[in-house]
């Protein structure tokens, strides 16, 4: 039997045995071992559906004056700064003027961080806000703070890129810049 160079005699069986390198270099291998599937890729791909105020160009804040609410004098006096605040909520905006515009649009670095144990999702809301970001404008920087708010505390961050992004998207989890219980 004539043997590639790759290749050598098992003894005693009359057989050949290729090296681990050459094997995992072949098509069928890498598709059988490789971390990513055509799920992976399916789920990855996927985008969930966008509320409806955030499938127009702009969005902005607005009061919404249904809510009312009794609120309790200890609130009050420990609230006070913020007890009298309005309810809000996100409306989507077809046309701007320039003054918006130029606001809603100026180049931002946006940090992110996650506080407590992990949940599913998380993953999702990174992917969100970075989709938010660049959309708004593609010369915005999202960071991620690695490990919650020791992450804050030690300046450690990383810049989330498309490629990270998107190397976790859909797949739950807190894994891209973890979490941490830091108060």
């Amino acid at each position: 039997m004539t043997l590639q160079p790759y290749e050598r005699e098992v003894p005693m069986t009359g057989k050949s045995h290729m090296d681990g390198t050459t094997l995992l270099k072949k098509k069928a291998v890498g598709r059988i071992v490789s971390s990513i599937n055509a799920e992976l890729v399916t789920r990855r791909s996927f985008r969930p559906p966008k509320c409806r105020a955030f499938t127009h160009p702009f969005a902005a804040l607005e009061e919404d004056h249904r809510y009312r609410f009794h609120i309790h004098e200890e609130a009050k006096k420990r609230l006070s700064r913020i007890i009298d605040n309005r309810v809000q909520r996100i409306v989507g905006i077809e046309d701007a003027d320039a003054s918006f515009r130029e606001k809603y649009c100026r180049k931002r670095n946006i940090g992110i961080v996650f506080s407590g144990g992990p949940a599913p999702g998380g993953h999702n809301v990174i992917a969100g806000i970075f989709d938010a970001a660049m959309g708004a404008n593609p010369e915005n920087r999202v960071y991620g703070f690695l490990l919650g708010p020791d992450g804050v505390i030690e300046n450690e961050a990383v810049e989330l890129t498309a490629d990270v992004v998107d190397a976790h998207r859909n797949l739950g989890g807190f894994t891209m810049i973890k979490t941490g219980r830091t108060k």
